[in-house]
Formats: structure tokens, sequence, C-alpha cells
């Protein structure tokens, strides 16, 4: 088997992997920088060690002039972005070796966690001078971390903010306030020299979204990072409790949408309730206003109306919740092309097979059966409402005038629309919980599979 033997920078340590995939790499901005070096070798072969960087008596001298021959050597290739990134490199190295003189590549925040500020920040001074060099080579998360990483010490040495520093934010985009998590992310931040190594800025869509915290492992294949999500500041994947009508907007978007139920945009919460933002047809009118201006509707606009309502009110079932509110003010329609949206699900409930015990509703649109039991079930109840709403689009008036009529199910009748739209709405409006149609059965209903004409017809005996 062959093995990869690689160098450590500084460190005097070997380290041997089962792979042969290595590369030199020069990393901008991390804590911990590394230059590997690959050697082939067989199964009990001595290694040995070229170059200056692993001997044991390498004198400060000695390795200094090694550094300096290396970044003298990038300056003449810096038109190659590779070259840019060593200068950078051994650059730092020099710098770092004059201020402190040790052969051991020392983590800033270790400094500052171990109580040395003031080595900490004379680090981070060495690297933004760098950085400063190069601002189109540096990548925005580095810049914003040496400014937390610096701020922080800073606050704890109660010292003045340095020139550089300053400059710093400069670098910034359009020069705003930068990155400000939490005391706790800045904490789990400065513990890990990694977070460097991923920059979520290069990912527009997932940056706009998301907050990249620490590290929390690596494998062969890639890394697992903290994270929170921008919009409501919580990990991925954790709920929060939304209010009802969010709630069910968002059950009825889950899926293929449906066009006839309104699409919630966004919403947003204040202290005393909360703002939603829904799409709104445009030209569009409640169906009280579109009823009102035309006295009543022609079979033909009802059945098309009715098709829609039916569809959306259905579409939310199946989405697992009631709308509780099905009435003329909560449906939208467009006069010009009679589309149809259903709004205002601030009524709405899960479905459930058990009675409901409460009415979020209006007077007007609920069975009999909450009159007389003071329960109903949700099917029953949806179908009800629909029945009304249908009547009140064919006659232009409500079918029961108080619970008298309701209770003793008196229909008022008028000669209007004809004997299939008359039996679908007794269908609808029936008594008996048990004997209303489920929504399929009204889909299919004999009123929508044949041509509907304007005509005033004397409705059936019942």
């Amino acid at each position: 088997m062959r093995k990869t033997v690689t160098e450590g920078l500084l460190t005097g340590q070997r380290h041997e992997h089962e792979t042969v995939s290595c590369k030199s790499t020069c990393v901008s901005g991390e804590v911990e920088v590394l230059q590997r070096e690959e050697k082939y070798v067989s199964d009990g072969e001595i290694l040995t060690f070229p170059g200056p960087l692993m001997r044991a008596n390498l004198q400060k001298d000695k390795l200094m002039k090694f550094i300096q021959q290396k970044y003298q050597e990038c300056l003449l290739h810096l038109d190659d972005p590779e070259q840019q990134y060593s200068y950078f490199f051994w650059t730092i190295m020099e710098r770092f070796l004059k201020k402190n003189g040790d052969s051991k590549f020392i983590h800033a925040y270790e400094l500052a966690k171990d109580g040395h500020e003031v080595l900490a920040m004379v680090y981070f001074q060495i690297i933004a001078t760098t950085i400063l060099k190069f601002p189109d080579r540096i990548q925005s998360t580095v810049v914003e971390l040496l400014i937390l990483f610096s701020e922080k010490v800073l606050r704890k040495q109660k010292a003045e903010e340095p020139e550089w520093l300053m400059k710093l934010r400069q670098l910034l985009p359009d020069n705003t306030e930068h990155f400000r998590p939490s005391d706790e992310q800045k904490e789990s931040s400065f513990k890990s020299e990694e977070h460097l190594a991923f920059d979520p800025s290069v990912h527009s869509e997932f940056d706009s979204r998301y907050t990249v915290g620490e590290l929390l492992g690596k494998g062969s294949y890639g890394s697992v990072y903290a994270g929170i999500r921008k919009e409501d500041k919580l990990p991925p994947g954790e709920t929060r409790k939304l209010p009802r009508e969010v709630a069910l907007i968002k059950m009825a978007s889950e899926g293929p949408r449906c066009e006839n139920v309104v699409e919630l945009l966004e919403w947003f919460k204040t202290c005393h309730n909360y703002i939603l933002v829904l799409e709104r047809p445009v030209p569009c009118m409640d169906l009280y206003r579109f009823i009102t201006c035309k006295k009543r509707l022609s079979e033909r606009v009802a059945r098309k109306v009715m098709w829609q309502l039916v569809q959306a009110v259905d579409h939310c079932y199946k989405h697992g919740f009631f709308h509780r509110d099905i009435k003329l003010e909560n449906i939208l329609i467009n006069p010009d092309t009679l589309a149809v949206k259903l709004i205002d699900f601030g009524c709405g409930e899960l479905v459930t097979d058990e009675p409901y015990s409460d009415f979020s509703g209006t007077q007007g649109y609920y069975p009999p059966e909450w009159v007389l039991q003071r329960q109903y079930l949700g099917v029953p109840h949806a179908v009800w409402s629909l029945g009304v709403v249908l009547y009140e689009m064919i006659c232009g008036s409500s079918p029961f005038i108080d619970d008298e009529e309701l209770i003793n199910g008196q229909l008022r009748l008028f000669s209007y629309g004809s004997k299939d739209c008359w039996d679908l709405i007794h269908f609808c409006l029936q008594q008996d919980p048990d004997s209303r149609p489920d929504f399929s059965k009204i889909l299919t209903h004999k009123w929508f599979k044949k041509e509907i004409q304007d005509s005033v017809q004397t409705p059936p005996a019942y």
C-alpha cells in the first residue's frame, strides 16, 4: 500500500494518511495554515523529509530567510491568483515570526481565551494588514469574523478602536453594519477556526436565508455546520407557533396549489397583531357586492362560481382543515373572468371526526344542528354553507329569515333557476346532516354536466 506523508508547517509533526490525495493549501484568513508535500513510499521504507521546515535544529534567522525567499518568488508572478494566495500566506508567516520569534503557529483566539488579549490584537493586526493589501482576494466572511473577534477583545480591554479595524469595515459591502450574531453564537464562532473554511456569501440564495454558525463535524466528503434561519432566528427544521390563519393558508399551499384559494405571499408579527400580505386579483370584488350590483346571478355565472368554490373548499378539506366561514363576503371574484378566490381563514379549524362544539362563523350560514344541538360535523356544515351561497346567487336573498324557518326547513322559493339547480340547492340544505352530499357528489351533480341557458323557469314542487 502507498501512503501519503504530509509536512506540518512550523509544527514539526508528521501525519500518515491512507490516501494519496493531498494538495498544497493556502487558506486566506484561516487561523491554521498548512503546506503539504506528497511523498509516496512503500511499506517499511524509512521516510526522509526534504526542505528546511522540518529540521529540528532550524534557527530563526534561517527560517526567516526561507520565508522571505518564498514570498519574493511569489512577487514575480502576482498575476497568478494562486501566487497571490501564497504571497498572502508567506507574508503572514514573516510578520508573525518577527513579532513572536516562536516557531509554533499559535491561534489568535486561543491567546485571547487564555487572557493574552494584547498578543491576540497584535496577530489580528498582522492579518488585517495583509488583508488590506489584497481586499479583492479575501472573502467577506473572513473580514466579518476578523472584525467580530477584534471587537470582542477590544470590549474586554475597553480600548479605543484602531485605524486598521475602521479600514476593514470599509471593505464590507456598502459599508453597512456587519454580521452581529448573539453572544452564544459569537462564543461558538470564536472557538472554531474551521468556521472560515465555508463562505456562504458565494451562494446567494443560501446566504439570503441562513446564517452559518460553528463547525459541528467534519468527514471525508463534507462538513456539518450549525445554522439559523434569518427569517425567524430558529434552527432549520425547528417549528414555532403560528397564528391560526397563517398556519392554515400555509397548509393549503402545500403540494399542488389551488387557484381558487388566496395565496399568502408573506406575513409579519408585531407586538399586538400580525400582518398578512396576500395576493389580490385585479380587478376584483367580493361576491356580495357582485350580486348586489346585478340583483341576482344567471345560472351560467352561478354554476361557474359554484364549481370553483366547491373546488376550493374541497382542497382545504384534503389539506386537513375546514374554512368554517364560507359566505359571500369571503369570496373574491374577478368580474371580467369570473375567477374566484376563497379568503379569510381566521375561523378555520383542523379536520376531526368528532363534532365541533364551538361556532366560528357568521349567523345565517350555520346549519340547523347547531341551533338544536350546539354541535356539528365539518363536512355537513361546509356543504350547508355552500347551499346557502348557491341560493343567494340564484335568488339574490337569504334562504331563511330566522332560526324558526331554519329549524323547520321552510325554504323560500322563487321563480328563478332550473329544476336541476333547485335539486342541488335542496340536496345541500337537507335538515339531516347525514343526508347532505359530500364535495365529490356536488361536483358530479347533473347541474354541472350540461349547459344551462339563462332563462326563468318555475321551480319544482318539493
